[in-house]
């Protein structure tokens, strides 16, 4: 399996490399550019290794290149106020994480009423739905932010369900704390979701200072898959 994981990995790069950034390339939902593929195999790939991970009980070492799963988590909200039949609010976000290397990465205006603030580990864990908000350290300003995060979801099928870990919100506040660089290897995920990454509108709004120039992501889903359901628990898991 891991000579298969090698080969593909080098087939997928010298395919993009050698493609025009805005070349629209097929998959299960409309053409999306190459640029926001390649941003959303980045997200799925970190997204279920996540799951890899919490089922082997590993830990795994957060870096920098998080930036490219936060940047399509942030240009998808409107998609998440789609997947629950809701408007997309008008009111601009702003969105401040702290990078595992100490780096701050915004998007969205300054001096804006609702504010995301945390560990870009924590914002990226919420937006593939691999942890529960309860049981991270992000904090919001205004009410727009705080309902964001509440369905904020960056693959396209089904919202996923789950809840805290934690039901005491000091402990989970701390824990929180602790485990903002790296993910524990006794957590077990609170609200892990399904689907395939999702897809991508040049019409739709989104937010700037993104890694990558790809185009903001719509509201077009691929058909669900079956979530994952959240009391399947590993040996690791106490």
């Amino acid at each position: 399996m891991l000579d298969w994981f090698d080969e593909a990995r080098r087939r997928l790069l010298t395919t993009f490399a050698a493609l025009d950034p805005g070349l629209r390339v097929p998959w299960y939902g409309p053409p999306m550019s190459a640029a926001s593929s390649v941003t959303a195999r980045l997200m799925e790939t970190w997204a279920h290794g996540q799951d890899v991970a919490d089922a082997l009980g590993v830990t795994r070492e957060p870096t920098d290149r998080l930036r490219h799963v936060a940047h399509i988590g942030v240009r998808a909200m409107p998609f998440s106020y789609a997947l629950h039949g809701r408007p997309a609010p008008t009111a601009p976000v702003r969105v401040e994480l702290t990078a595992p290397g100490g780096e701050s990465w915004t998007w969205g205006p300054q001096g804006v009423p609702d504010l995301v603030r945390g560990p870009a580990l924590d914002f990226c864990l919420l937006v593939t739905q691999r942890r529960h908000r309860a049981d991270l350290a992000l904090r919001t300003t205004g009410p727009v932010a705080t309902e964001w995060l509440s369905i904020a979801q960056a693959f396209a099928g089904e919202p996923g369900k789950g809840a805290p870990r934690c039901a005491d919100p000091a402990r989970t506040h701390r824990r929180a704390e602790h485990t903002s660089r790296a993910t524990r290897s006794d957590q077990r995920p609170g609200w892990l979701g399904s689907g395939a990454p999702l897809g991508a509108s040049d019409a739709s709004p989104g937010a700037s200072d993104g890694p990558l120039g790809a185009a903001p992501l719509g509201a077009a889903a691929a058909p669900a898959a079956a979530p994952w359901p959240s009391g399947r628990r590993s040996a690791r898991w106490r």
